[in-house]
This record gives structure tokens, sequence and C-alpha cells, in this order.
């Protein structure tokens, strides 16, 4: 059985209210979607980003929640499943394009908020916001905090 990701499979991967991009030597890797475009108009934003990194335990939260679906439904790792191709890559599937991004060029994988900047200065918070300090704040609303080990 294939590996699905939340692009195509919501119900599958599991999901969150945040955005993941890698770091090598000082820079930001993270592609520009057409989606980005829509955003941007629709917000009144310019196409400048702006990334604020997340609490330290939500990159581990997060990989192992996509770990753990990997490996119920394909028996694998959410990296190889990276490797192999079993994922969905592109708009909205950060977290798979950010693993296959380190697994070819290297780098760091960061976990955050990422927004963009609006003629006068203030952010447009597209994932996370400024007000997320605890991986609780990346969870959809609609999932119990309880769910967080």
């Amino acid at each position: 059985m294939l590996c699905l990701f939340v692009c195509r499979y919501q119900s599958i991967m599991p999901s969150f209210d945040a955005h993941c991009w890698v770091v090598r030597n000082g820079k930001i890797i993270d592609p520009w979607f057409s989606y980005y475009d829509g955003v941007c108009a629709f917000r009144g934003c310019t196409t400048e980003r702006k990334y604020k990194k997340g609490p330290k335990k939500l990159k581990d939260f997060c990989l192992r929640q996509f770990d753990n679906e990997c490996q119920k439904n394909g028996g694998i790792s959410f990296e190889q499943a990276v490797q192999q191709g079993r994922v969905m890559f592109g708009d909205n599937c950060c977290f798979s394009n950010a693993i296959k991004e380190i697994q070819t060029n290297g780098g760091e994988l960061v976990v955050g908020s990422m927004g963009f900047v609006r003629p006068n200065g203030s952010v447009f918070w597209e994932y996370g916001g400024a007000d997320y300090h605890h991986v609780k704040d990346f969870l959809p609303k609609n999932k119990p905090e309880c769910c967080i080990q």
C-alpha cells in the first residue's frame, strides 16, 4: 500500500497550521508556488515572505505524525516515502518538498510560521501566526490537545 500525503488525502495524513522550509548556508530555501500569487492578490500583500521559527518540539512532533501514518499505511518512514516518491509534492506539500530538498542538496529543516508582508509592513500569516508559541497552537483547531505527545 502506498503512503499517501496530505495534498490529496487529508484524511490519511496529518495536517498542521504550520509551514516548513530548509535553511542551507544561512539562506532560506522555500519554493514559490502559483497558489501564493492568489493569496497575495486576495490579501493585498507583496510577494515578500516573513518566516518565524516554531518551538523546537514542533518539528519533532510533526515528523513523528508523518512517520506514524507512513508506517501504518506503507510500512516505511516518511523520509523513505519521500525518497521513493510515494508522497505528493508541490502546493501545500511543504513537508515533503523540504525533506526532498534536504535529501537532494542538504540543509536544515525548519518548521514554524510563514506569511506575506503587506505594503504597510504588517504580515498576513498564511501558516501559523505571530502569536503561535507552542505545539498546540499549530494544531488544527478541531484537534484535541490530548493528542500532543
